[in-house]
């Protein structure tokens, strides 16, 4: 799961509360518009298996490429023209995001809000739907040399949150989006150096070549509802039981990914 937030129990239902009411579908068809032409035209955007999105509360479990900039508005355009407006997707997204002014206001009306258990567990007992990303900014800084690689650094968060909440992981594969900039390294030493890993708890810091605009295809596959009550059940030991349910899921969405690489003509798709 993604990294705590900073603040008390206590403020945190108030925040989530605040966030989720500055949800604006107003603003989301504006953003649409802006996407369009990038999703059919630039990326060629392909999204595949949103038939197998179950009804709310979904939780969405995805891979995080390239900084997450690219892949996140055009799923979002294919979820909204599946399913309207009116089923709005909430996201998780790291603490760090909500101290930039400009960007703090902005994702919020998008569903945007701050990464905790807690949080994650509220929204889907709300029945609300949910997407995480759990490699967070460790897999999103990944090296470009790694992009075929799931890597959700141990991130076991996600397996709890779905067992406490009764309700199914349903994977979400992405390919291409990692392929829109080039990574040299994650720059774990150049964050470590910046202090970011203990104000920001963030672990990677992207060496660049490349930002994230090159012309890449990418595909989005939503895999098939996983009921891990039902895959592990009979486990006992809380970390077994973890362990196994974060091999489960992963190893899936590798096998997919492994797919979709194999699928693709070249670099740039």
């Amino acid at each position: 799961m993604m990294p705590h937030t900073h603040g008390s129990e206590a403020s945190r239902p108030t925040r989530l509360s605040e966030l989720s009411a500055a949800y604006s579908p107003e603003f989301i068809a504006e953003v649409m518009r802006l996407i369009e032409p990038w999703y059919h035209g630039y990326f060629r955007c392909e999204v595949r298996g949103l038939e197998n999105i179950p009804s709310s509360p979904a939780f969405l479990v995805g891979i995080h490429n390239g900084g997450g900039v690219v892949e996140i508005p055009l799923f979002l355009y294919a979820w909204y023209m599946r399913f309207g407006l009116s089923r709005p997707l909430l996201g998780l997204a790291h603490q760090a995001v909500f101290k930039f002014p400009w960007v703090k206001d902005l994702l919020p009306k998008i569903g945007a809000v701050p990464a905790a258990p807690d949080v994650a567990r509220k929204i889907l007992a709300a029945g609300k739907d949910l997407a995480v990303f759990p490699g967070g900014d460790w897999e999103a800084g990944r090296p470009t040399s790694e992009r075929t690689r799931i890597d959700f650094a141990g991130r076991k968060g996600f397996v709890r949150t779905a067992l406490q909440a009764g309700v199914p992981v349903v994977p979400i594969v992405i390919t291409g989006a990692h392929e829109t900039g080039i990574i040299l390294s994650r720059g774990t030493e150049l964050a470590k150096a910046l202090g970011l890993d203990r104000t920001e708890r963030m672990k990677a810091f992207p060496l660049w070549v490349f930002p994230p605009i090159l012309p890449s295809k990418i595909t989005i596959e939503v895999l098939g509802p996983i009921h891990l009550a039902e895959e592990l059940a009979g486990i006992e030991d809380e970390e077994e039981k973890l362990a196994r349910g974060y091999a489960l899921v992963t190893t899936r969405m590798q096998q997919k990914m492994d797919e979709l690489y194999r699928a693709r003509a070249g670099f740039l798709g």
